[in-house]
């Protein structure tokens, strides 16, 4: 997995900080725990493949976009190989 953080172009600046990007395949049986940082800033998640950071839900449709608001704690996701 690689990972970036990305600072935004000067017309998108006073609106966000920096977008952050990890990408890369998870290697076969294997899994990957993401830990959320707690700021006091809202965000955004877009996930290619839902079915990877989703496991053990078994709802028919999986989201691929997330808003979320400002954070008062971290969170741990574990995502594996599809």
């Amino acid at each position: 997995m690689q990972y970036q953080s990305i600072q935004p172009n000067s017309m998108l600046r006073e609106q966000v900080g920096h977008f952050w990007v990890t990408e890369g395949e998870i290697p076969a049986g294997q899994s990957i725990t993401f830990r959320s940082m707690v700021d006091a800033y809202p965000g955004m998640i877009f996930i290619e493949d839902p079915a990877a950071f989703f496991t053990g839900q078994h709802s028919a449709k999986k989201q691929h976009i997330f808003l979320h608001g400002a954070s008062t704690f971290c969170f741990e996701k574990n995502c594996r190989e599809m």
